[in-house]
């Protein structure tokens, strides 16, 4: 029977080469979003295609390009700040985008300018010339304005040279006008090549100069440079070739300028144009030394006159046969946009004739349809159109400028109310139509595409306000999802208040409705596969025995069972509140609220999950004196009240004690504290009851301590309740004030998660018990005067220090995260430069030694069996606190610790890096406990690891993989329905969603595991069996009959 033992060979072999090829695939990122933002734009220019839009954002200190047709997020660059964090002393001056023109140069000169002005010590400003590659945000070169240059006017980039702008390999400069000063600089390297300042002895007065333009004519390339003294108007002739003045000419009989001259051009005229004392607009041609006086409209005038404080702005527009410029008020930054007073006019007939085109916009900008040879009509290349949004801002008008009469499409914003007003537009023009950026109050972007005699159409969009989130995000459950939600949702609020037997009765049931529906399934599944091989003529085996089939994911019901999918919600800068679906990062809703775009707000999660038929409910509660309740999975208003404004928010309660109302189970209630010391309950309809509740030890309120850190004064006060009625009052109990060179920049609380053990073994058998303390509070304050970090543990019930730390040459920024009974902190180190990581863990004075606890014995006191803590207990003895510093290579951001549902995984520490990374750091290696030198026997067998300075930044565990999150401010971790896995948000600039298992996953398959291969491998196990026992049995019966 040797084909019988080469067919069991055979099938070992396959069976060994199959496993070979393994379960599981890599599927590094499945399970995450990235999501990238540019920030809500300050300054948008195009490329020359039109394919590319760049912009700079004040939100994320950016130049970022995004794809004009798709919105499509591309690269971005930080600028002016080293570590990229975020500043209000950066002012944007100018972007630009290379011209036509100059699209053949070497790919040494960059394709986008821009100019900045950053506050730097002692309010001196620096303002920075900057050259970037357009293609991928390469920074090419940038150089310094002198400090005394004065204030900045505009850029320019051009060739020098005869015919200059015709001619390829034509050196290139970069002019930079300041108030003071013009400065050229090499358009290759960035090198200054002249800086030319006015001699006020010539001048008579000091001149700001507010514009320029260029001019080539047979000999040499000249820049003209307009400005204003304090009666007159100068024009200035510079010769580029030369780098020599020519002439400064003072226009006597221009009258004295209001605003600031700007250039237009009408024809081939070259203008200066102001508005004057008189409150007339005056036009000036500098190759005729003519000036032209143009009144303004009656309204506009009548403005000026009656308002004294009235500045005006003077801002130019597309150049050409026509020149357009607006005259508008200052205010018109202000977010209010129907108090902005804008009027747009039309320069014509070489400077003689201005036609005003509208009183009514508030916001436009003139642009032209560039019409290729063939589409071109009576002579033209373009029509020009006005871009203009309407006074009330809520409508995008297109209006056609034509003496053939005027084409207007109007474009309605759509939901007025989740985007706010229109706040700025910008525009390109391309051969086939007219783009519009639209930038909104909210913070939110539209691309609108207008094409002649089309309405306009939106392309696409962009919530750049995420690029601000504010405060710490919050989540709430989404329902179960399954054929009986009703029964599920009721067993999940089993699993998660109920006692040990009805969690794992629901953790049954809701496995059992899983196989159930698996079940249910399976034969269409086999039908499914058995198509399937046919259609691929068995390629779909081959592929499946090599593991080369891609995981097709859990269900939306797995994931659902198992608690993946929750609701993300967050606010940002702008007053808008985001609410995110968790597996996918889709926006579920949105509400923009525009009071509390200035206010300091923040969310609470008053019901964490559906109960019954009642739903989740975020409460949004601001210093503006209002309160708003939503609903956590649609977003609908719930309710909305008036709080006392500034009150500070002392505690966050359950309303588990209110026993007869069972509709109020599972809401959570929010303390306030006004400075007269009242105490307000949010929301109000629980007042009373709060104020009355009974627990098992007495009267609530008489048991209740809160606590509050005022900054300002540097102090922390601990406080008790009084209920007087209906009404809560608060009394003064305690209070502790930092040293006063010290100022508090961090506090960090027990989150009084679910514990697994209080207790931890160490060797030889004892046990050290865990002190577990709610109430405990680290408190970081630092002196820069004295480079000092102090670190106080605070019982907050009672004011008492349980320990402080000091530590020299140490500053902020301090991370502080707590968890169980360690403490873990970070600070900046003065001298060595980088981030020290300082660990403590707290036990109580009481070691069990091995034979202590046992059946006999029972439980300890010190343990505290009836999972209760106090403060008022009289230790007998000290407790043991370990101490010990580490240190970092990165500069560490934020801190936060994973979280399960029951506290068994073991706890990993999570660090976000400026890198952008975020790095999950074992336990382990943040142990106090950590001996130096070689480890005993006893601490080997702890799994204590030899102390060694440096935490190390393991590749492996940068859950970001190679995603860099900027500017990371939060991370959010949430528990699910695994003990092994729990959720990681990771918010800053940018978003990283994804799952992490300290642990491993030790309660289920992976997501990847390779089911079809596990069928054939049990199928085929199966198939060969059989054929062993058919063979055996016909061997055995052959055997008898020899």
């Amino acid at each position: 029977m040797r084909w019988v033992n080469f067919v069991q060979q055979l099938f070992v072999a396959c069976l060994s080469f199959g496993l070979c090829f393994g379960l599981h695939e890599d599927q590094a990122g499945v399970n995450d979003w990235f999501r990238q933002h540019i920030g809500s734009p300050a300054l948008v220019e195009y490329s020359n295609d039109g394919n590319i839009a760049y912009s700079l954002s004040h939100e994320t200190n950016s130049l970022s390009a995004v794809s004009a047709d798709t919105g499509e997020f591309r690269w971005r660059r930080f600028i002016g700040i080293s570590d990229s964090t975020r500043s209000n002393d950066l002012q944007f001056e100018s972007l630009q985008v290379l011209d036509k023109a100059f699209r053949h140069v070497s790919k040494a000169v960059a394709s986008v300018i821009t100019v900045h002005t950053l506050k730097i010590d002692l309010g001196t400003k620096v303002q920075t010339v900057s050259a970037w590659d357009g293609a991928d945000g390469a920074l090419v070169w940038d150089a310094e304005v002198d400090p005394d240059a004065g204030t900045f006017s505009k850029s320019i980039f051009f060739a020098v040279g005869k015919a200059a702008p015709n001619k390829i390999k034509a050196n290139r400069v970069v002019a930079v006008l300041t108030s003071k000063q013009l400065i050229l600089f090499s358009g290759s390297s960035g090198k200054r090549l002249w800086r030319w300042q006015a001699d006020e002895s010539k001048t008579g007065s000091e001149v700001v100069w507010t514009d320029m333009w260029v001019e080539y004519t047979n000999e040499e390339t000249i820049i003209r440079v307009i400005g204003k003294g304090e009666n007159n108007l100068f024009v200035a002739a510079l010769s580029v070739s030369d780098m020599k003045p020519i002439s400064i000419l003072l226009v006597e009989n221009a009258g004295k300028p209001k605003g600031s001259p700007i250039h237009l051009r009408s024809g081939k005229r070259e203008l200066a144009g102001f508005v004057n004392v008189n409150n007339s607009l005056t036009l000036y041609d500098v190759e005729k030394s003519a000036v032209y006086n143009h009144p303004l409209p009656k309204t506009l005038s009548d403005l000026m006159t009656a308002n004294e404080d009235f500045n005006l702005k003077n801002v130019a527009f597309n150049s050409g046969a026509s020149s357009y410029f607006t005259i508008t008020s200052e205010n018109d930054n202000t977010g209010e946009c129907s108090q902005s007073t804008n009027a747009y006019f039309e320069v014509a007939n070489n400077g003689k004739t201005v036609n005003s085109l509208s009183e009514n916009f508030a916001a436009a900008a003139v642009t032209s349809f560039r019409l290729s040879p063939k589409k071109e009509q009576n002579g033209r290349s373009g029509t020009q159109y006005l871009v203009g949004v309407i006074q009330d801002c809520t409508k995008l008008e297109v209006k056609q400028l034509s003496v053939l009469g005027h084409m207007k499409s109007t474009l309605e914003v759509p939901d007025k109310e989740n985007r706010g007003m229109i706040a700025a537009v910008f525009t390109v023009e391309t051969q086939e139509a007219i783009r519009v950026l639209v930038k909104f109050d909210d913070g939110s972007i539209i691309c609108v595409k207008v094409e002649p005699n089309e309405e306009a159409l939106v392309e696409w969009e962009r919530e750049e306000a995420l690029a601000a989130v504010v405060g710490i995000p919050v989540s709430v459950e989404m329902p179960i999802l399954s054929a009986n939600d009703t029964s599920t949702n009721e067993l999940l609020d089993l699993f998660n208040e109920g006692n040990s037997a009805a969690l794992v009765a629901a953790r049954l049931y809701s496995q059992a409705l899983g196989a159930l529906d698996t079940l249910k399934g399976l034969g269409e599944n086999v039908w499914n596969l058995a198509k399937l091989v046919v259609e691929t003529k068995g390629q779909w085996l081959v592929k499946a025995y090599r593991g080369e089939l891609g995981a097709s994911g859990y269900t939306d019901f797995e994931k659902s069972n198992f608690g993946f999918m929750h609701v993300i919600i967050m606010l940002t800068s702008h007053g808008k509140i985001f609410a995110l679906e968790s597996e996918t990062g889709d926006i579920l809703w949105t509400h923009y609220d525009p009071s509390l775009s200035n206010a300091k707000a923040k969310l609470f999660v008053t019901r964490p999950r559906v109960s019954g038929t009642l739903q989740p409910e975020v409460l949004v509660l601001s210093n503006t004196g209002e309160s708003a309740s939503y609903n956590g999975l649609t977003g609908a208003l719930v309710s909305k009240e008036s709080v006392p404004a500034n009150g500070r928010i002392i505690e966050m309660m359950p309303v588990s004690f209110l026993q007869k109302e069972d509709e109020h189970m599972e809401r959570a209630v929010v303390l306030v504290l006004v400075d007269d010391l009242s105490v307000h309950i949010v929301p109000k309809n629980l007042q009373s009851a709060f104020a009355t509740a009974e627990v098992t030890t007495g009267k609530l309120t008489d048991q209740l301590r809160v606590f509050t850190v005022d900054p300002e004064q540097e102090r922390i006060v601990g406080y008790g309740i009084i209920s007087m009625g209906a009404d809560l009052k608060a009394t003064e109990l305690w209070s502790m004030t930092v040293p006063n060179t010290y100022t508090i920049v961090a506090v960090g609380t027990h989150p009084n998660d679910p514990v697994n053990s209080p207790a931890r073994h160490v060797g030889g058998g004892s046990v050290m018990i865990k002190h577990i303390n709610p109430h405990l509070a680290a408190v970081a304050a630092v002196s820069e005067e004295s480079a000092t970090l102090l670190v106080s543990l605070i019982d907050t019930v009672t004011g008492k220090v349980v320990e402080r730390f000091v530590h020299k040459n140490c500053v902020g920024p301090v991370n502080i995260v707590h968890f169980e009974n360690n403490v873990i902190y970070t600070a900046s180190h003065v001298t060595y430069q980088r981030t020290e990581v300082f660990a403590v863990s707290i036990y109580e004075g009481t070691v069990l030694e091995k034979y202590e606890m046992n059946l006999w014995t029972g439980v300890p006191e010190t343990v505290g069996a009836d999972d209760s803590a106090s403060s008022f207990e009289v230790k007998t003895e000290k407790l043991i606190v370990s101490q010990r510093g580490f240190f970092m290579p990165h500069r560490v951001r934020t801190l936060a610790v994973s979280k399960t549902r029951q506290g068994i995984t073991e706890r990993a520490v999570l660090a976000g890096l400026e890198t952008g990374g975020v790095v999950s750091i074992d336990r382990r290696f943040l142990d106090p406990r950590r001996p130096i030198g070689t480890p005993t026997k006893q601490e080997a067998e702890e799994g204590l690891i030899a102390y060694f300075g440096e935490i190390p930044v393991i590749p492996q565990k940068i859950i970001t993989y190679l995603n860099e999150v900027q500017n990371i401010d939060t991370i959010l971790t949430i528990p699910t329905n695994l003990e092994s896995t729990c959720l990681v948000l990771i918010v800053g600039i940018d978003m990283f969603y994804a799952r992490l298992q300290p642990s491993l996953g030790f309660d289920l398959l992976a997501e990847e595991f390779n089911y079809a291969l596990l069928i054939m491998l049990t199928l085929g196990l199966c198939i060969g069996v059989w054929f062993m026992s058919r063979a055996l049995r016909q061997k055995r019966l052959a055997k008898k009959w020899k």
